[in-house]
């Protein structure tokens, strides 16, 4: 069951839900034998009704630990060491704010941590799904490459990326794309993520592998 988004973390066990269960099942009987109006026979049930959809769903930090290697084989991006980010786009999406984010990948791959909010059941440990920006600007410096893992449901994989400009103004026809394949693996708070990012020879447009 996916939940709604909620501002508090909160914690419940079963025995709590089945109470709430409970409650709410009696005041729908109750609301259906009175005489107020429909108006007032609602209210109480669309309030406890909130109350358990909130039940079940808590908002948490997630800590994530990536490894960014950034083959190029074509040599379009010059002598190694590059520049790569990994950043969260939903918090902020300028060139500034990719930067902070900003180390380099060359003989040894770029490590770093990467925090996301998400809204999980009561008793999950990480999130199904991390999304996430990348910043390769030796390749697009106008813009990011957005990726969506789903770790859960598919723990290795790979994708061709577009690039999203920072101004949010439509990509041209020579937009760079970018070829990433990714592994995950479970960790207490969140996900370790391997990304392999593969820089194309040239800047036509790939195919989703």
């Amino acid at each position: 069951m996916r939940c709604a988004r909620s501002p508090l973390t909160l914690r419940i066990n079963r025995p709590r839900n089945a109470s709430l269960l409970f409650v709410f099942a009696v005041a729908l009987r109750s609301a259906r034998s009175s005489r107020l109006a429909a108006k007032g026979r609602v209210l109480p049930a669309i309030v406890l009704l909130a109350s358990l959809t909130a039940a079940g769903c808590g908002t948490r930090v997630h800590e994530h630990v990536l490894e960014v290697v950034v083959r190029d084989p074509s040599g379009r991006l010059g002598t190694p060491p590059h520049e790569v980010g990994v950043f969260d786009w939903r918090m902020g999406r300028s060139a500034e704010w990719a930067r902070k984010t900003a180390g380099t990948a060359g003989v040894r791959p770029y490590r770093t941590t990467f925090s996301t909010v998400d809204t999980v059941s009561i008793g999950v440990a990480r999130p199904e799904k991390v999304e996430l920006a990348l910043w390769l600007p030796g390749l697009e410096r106008e813009g990011f490459y957005p990726l969506r893992v789903e770790p859960k449901a598919r723990p290795a994989g790979n994708a061709t990326l577009h690039p999203v400009r920072f101004d949010e103004s439509p990509a041209d026809g020579t937009a760079r794309w970018l070829a990433v394949r990714w592994t995950t693996a479970p960790m207490e708070r969140g996900w370790r993520l391997e990304l392999d990012l593969e820089v194309p020879a040239d800047a036509e447009r790939g195919k989703d592998g």
